[in-house]
C-alpha cells in the first residue's frame, strides 16, 4: 500500500497488467519496503560526516551537503505546516537549474509530495496543462518566471497558491523558510513500489507531434523513489564518482 493520503496520483496509473517486473535480484538493488530518496541521497552523507563537503556548486552559490540539507528540511516544513501538502499532494515547480531548484524538488519529496517539474520557457497554456491534469493546487516558482506564472494561474482553477522564491517579498518562500525550528524535518517514508515522486514535464514542438511518442501537450514520466535512487547509482558508479570528483549540469537562463 502507498503512504499517499491523497492517492490521485497512484489512482490514475495505468492498469496494473500494463506495468513493467520490476527485479530487484542484485544486493544492491534490495530496497527496504519503505523508504525515502532524499534520506539515502542527501541525508545519509551528513549522517556520515559528509555535512562540510561541497554538494552544489553554481555561480550564485556554493552549498555543502549540510547546508542543502537544511534548505531542503525548512521547505518541506513549509510545505507541510504552512501550506498545507500532505503526503501525495502534487506540487508544481518552476525555476531553473540552480540550487534553489534542487532544495525545492527534493523538499517536495521529503515531504511526501509529487514533484512535477516545468521548463521554464513554457508558456502560460503550457503550464496550465499539467496544473489541470494533475489537479495541482500549490506551485512554487523562481519570481523571474512571474509573469507566465501568473497568465497560467489564471487558466488554472485548480491552482490556488502560488509561492515566488528570490523575490524579497514578505511572503516569499525564504520568509517561510526561516521560521525557528524548520531546520530539522522527519521524511516521508513511502512504499517504495507505489509512490510516485516526479512527474515531469518537458516542452514540446507542436509540429512533431507522433513523433516518439511525443504530444504537443508535452510528455509526462512518472518516477518513484527506489527508481530514483537506483538512477542515481548507476550514474555514480558509471562517473566513477569519488568525493573530489565534479559533476556538470546544465545552466538554463532566465529572465529578460
Amino acid at each position: 500500500m502507498t503512504a499517499h493520503l491523497d492517492t490521485f496520483a497512484h489512482d490514475n496509473l495505468p492498469p496494473r497488467a500494463q506495468w513493467p517486473d520490476f527485479l530487484f535480484d542484485l544486493p544492491e538493488l534490495k530496497y527496504p519496503q519503505r523508504m525515502n530518496c532524499v534520506v539515502e541521497l542527501l541525508d545519509r552523507w551528513v549522517a556520515a560526516g559528509y555535512g562540510d563537503r561541497p554538494c552544489l556548486i553554481s555561480p550564485a552559490e556554493t552549498l555543502t551537503y549540510a547546508q542543502l540539507a537544511e534548505r531542503v528540511n525548512r521547505i518541506a516544513n513549509v510545505l507541510t505546516h504552512k501550506l498545507g501538502v500532505v503526503p501525495g499532494h502534487r506540487v508544481l515547480l518552476r525555476g531553473p537549474n540552480n540550487p534553489m531548484m534542487v532544495a525545492a524538488y527534493l523538499g517536495v519529496v521529503k515531504a511526501g509530495g509529487v514533484v512535477v517539474a516545468t521548463m521554464p520557457l513554457l508558456r502560460a497554456k503550457e503550464i496550465a496543462y499539467p496544473i489541470a491534469k494533475a489537479k495541482i493546487r500549490l506551485a512554487l516558482c523562481d519570481h523571474r518566471l512571474a509573469e507566465e506564472m501568473e497568465k497560467a494561474r489564471a487558466l488554472a482553477p485548480d491552482l490556488e497558491r502560488v509561492v515566488y522564491w528570490g523575490s524579497g517579498a514578505p511572503d516569499a518562500l525564504e520568509a517561510l523558510m526561516a521560521t525557528p525550528g524548520y531546520e530539522v524535518a522527519v521524511s516521508c517514508d513511502t512504499w517504495r513500489s507505489g509512490i510516485i515522486p516526479a512527474a515531469r514535464w518537458c516542452r514540446v514542438d507542436p509540429d512533431r507531434e507522433g513523433i516518439s511518442g511525443r504530444s504537443p501537450r508535452g510528455n509526462r514520466a512518472i518516477r518513484r523513489h527506489h527508481r530514483f535512487h537506483r538512477a542515481h547509482r548507476l550514474s555514480r558508479d558509471a562517473g566513477k564518482a569519488r568525493p573530489a570528483r565534479r559533476f556538470l549540469a546544465a545552466q538554463m537562463r532566465v529572465g529578460r
